[in-house]
């Protein structure tokens, strides 16, 4: 069964048991891992002198794949290499995660003040060092302004630029939105990450950009207006942290801290408290 627009439920990926991560060892093991980059659909295999890594772990490396995100699929501690001839892994992103969390289509929600705010999110998703690649920096004017609730009625809305950010929502691309002291920040992958920030208050969404070089009002910033007005009609309060529910169970396995995961029957409770 499908959500509006397209969502996927949270219970898609994990169970419904209340449940809390356990720790393990940050100590360094040497080892020698197999990386595979899902966007890129490519292997390689890189010497690590610096973590304790398992398979599922998300890792940055040098080398010609700088910058993107891969995933260990296999570690091997027995080998004899010279480190010369092998790029390394460089960052293996650790998220000190705490709070209470529920379902919220296709979302892990929390209220706490206190949770996974857009700096630490930023350093899970691009590696401090980028490889040396200049990222453009785009002028802009005024922001964008929208009243929530009927912003797709906007002349500003192009509707073949909604129909793929309707494809985004569905497709998971918003992979983190936070609201704080009226303060919106939220992580779409497109092409690459794109942050696209913005302040709600009132119902209103005022000052919107988002770092994409598209030079109108584009499907990342829309598909964020979509996800914001949906999770919003399910919690019934303004200040919250959501992270798409897939990339928050691979953070859990980093976790330093132990977190509190509610069962779908109790969303209503935890967000009206």
């Amino acid at each position: 069964m499908k959500n509006i627009l397209g969502f996927r439920r949270t219970e898609d990926f994990a169970g419904s048991d209340a449940r809390t991560v356990i720790l393990r060892s940050e100590k360094a093991v040497r080892s020698l891992v197999s990386v595979r980059f899902p966007r890129l659909d490519c292997c390689y295999t890189y010497y690590n002198d610096a973590f304790n890594l398992r398979e599922g772990d998300i890792v940055f490396v040098s080398g010609k794949m700088a910058g993107e995100s891969g995933l260990v699929e296999t570690v091997n501690y027995r080998f004899k290499i010279n480190p010369a001839d092998y790029e390394r892994v460089i960052a293996h992103p650790v998220i000190s995660m705490m709070g209470t969390y529920a379902p919220v289509l296709d979302k892990m929600v929390s209220i706490d003040r206190v949770t996974i705010d857009p700096e630490t999110f930023r350093g899970w998703i691009i590696p401090s060092a980028d490889g040396g690649v200049e990222t453009p920096e785009y002028v802009m004017g005024e922001g964008y302004a929208f009243d929530l609730e009927h912003f797709a009625e906007s002349p500003e809305v192009d509707s073949a630029v909604m129909s793929r950010a309707i494809d985004y929502c569905t497709e998971g691309r918003v992979s983190y939105l936070s609201v704080k002291d009226n303060v919106g920040t939220a992580f779409v992958k497109g092409t690459k990450w794109y942050e696209v920030n913005f302040r709600y208050e009132n119902g209103w969404v005022r000052d919107m950009y988002c770092e994409c070089p598209y030079a109108g009002f584009c499907k990342h910033s829309i598909a964020v207006l979509i996800t914001l007005r949906e999770i919003l009609k399910r919690i019934g309060v303004f200040e919250f942290t959501a992270v798409d529910s897939r990339l928050f169970y691979d953070m859990l396995i980093s976790g330093r801290q132990r977190v509190t995961l509610l069962p779908t029957e109790d969303t209503e409770d935890v967000c009206s408290q």
